[in-house]
């Protein structure tokens, strides 16, 4: 995963607004930093960077509205939405594709087959995706975000009011916290293993948690990489458990198909083996998210976190 920018430890009692501003311009440079790699064909590692420089932009975004006037950064969540998308799409391909490719070889010739073409499908999609994003990366297109996010920011940093705290600590605590609580309201999808999109949301607030304790670790000190590296292995579980929801969706067309030609047979009995496979995975992170969970509770995590920003 791409390393987050660096962030100076800004002290308790720095100006909020100041420090705000400061944030924002490290992670927005961020997404452009990847933009070259993202577009090298040859590199799907620029793909994933981009896409975690643009989720951690959005979190703190999402965080900032909470604070502050939410008209003023409306404007860039429409375009970021839209590029994260597009590199969403390249990404899950590029995930899948990889997994198929690691996969065993099957034992039967015609699974084997209906394999090969079912990564030529996705191989497909892949370079359709990849020109779609090509097309949204240009100059135009980040010469006008760049506008935005400077005249949006601008605006919403310079409120006289813009934090309810003194100091960023205060702002440290109350975003972390609220973060904590969306977790917590989530986790009871970890006792029902079969609903997938409260199991996904709850994936996706671990995220925000997460980049919240990682950017205010240097207000906090040391004692936050105990909770940064929890979170790292709760989402990890449950992006795993995930991306196996995603995969036997898309398989299902396969399934579906008629049976009359020889491939769409192969593809079938091939999409059958997949989602055996899948099944063993996803309840593999799903045990793994379970058991973690469970001595989360057993240790209190939580309270321990909760605690820890709250001093």
């Amino acid at each position: 995963m791409a390393k987050a920018g660096v962030i100076k430890n800004p002290g308790e009692l720095a100006d909020p607004n100041e420090w705000l501003a400061a944030i924002l311009k490290v992670r927005f440079d961020e997404v452009f930093k990847y933009r070259d790699a993202a577009l090298d064909p040859a590199s799907i590692k620029g793909i994933h960077d981009m896409r975690v420089a643009i989720r951690r932009l959005r979190s703190l975004l999402r965080d900032f509205s909470f604070v502050s006037d939410k008209k003023l950064v409306a404007s860039l969540r429409r375009p970021l939405q839209k590029l994260a998308d597009r590199l969403g799409r390249v990404r899950d391909l590029d995930v899948f594709i990889e997994y198929l490719r690691e996969l065993p070889a099957a034992n039967d010739k015609q699974v084997r087959r209906g394999l090969e073409a079912i990564a030529n499908d996705d191989n497909e999609r892949r370079i359709a995706a990849a020109a779609l994003l090509e097309r949204l990366l240009s100059e135009a297109f980040l010469g006008e975000l760049q506008a935005r996010f400077q005249a949006s920011i601008e605006g919403a940093v310079n409120q006289p009011k813009l934090f309810s705290g003194s100091n960023i600590r205060e702002e440290a605590s109350r975003t972390i916290l609220k973060c904590l609580a969306d977790f917590i309201d989530l986790s009871d999808s970890l006792y029902r293993p079969f609903s997938a999109k409260r199991l996904h949301k709850l994936r996706i607030a671990g995220k925000h948690l997460r980049y919240a304790i990682e950017l205010f670790q240097p207000v906090f000190g040391e004692s936050m990489a105990h909770f940064a590296f929890g979170m790292k292995d709760m989402q990890k579980h449950l992006g795993d458990l995930h991306d196996c929801d995603v995969w036997m969706v898309r398989l299902e067309p396969y399934l579906r198909a008629k049976r009359r030609k020889p491939e769409a047979e192969s593809k079938r009995l091939a999409a059958i083996w997949l989602i055996d496979r899948l099944v063993q995975r996803r309840t593999k992170a799903y045990r793994n998210a379970l058991n973690l969970w469970s001595c989360w509770e057993t240790e209190d995590f939580c309270n321990k976190l909760r605690r820890t920003v709250a001093a």
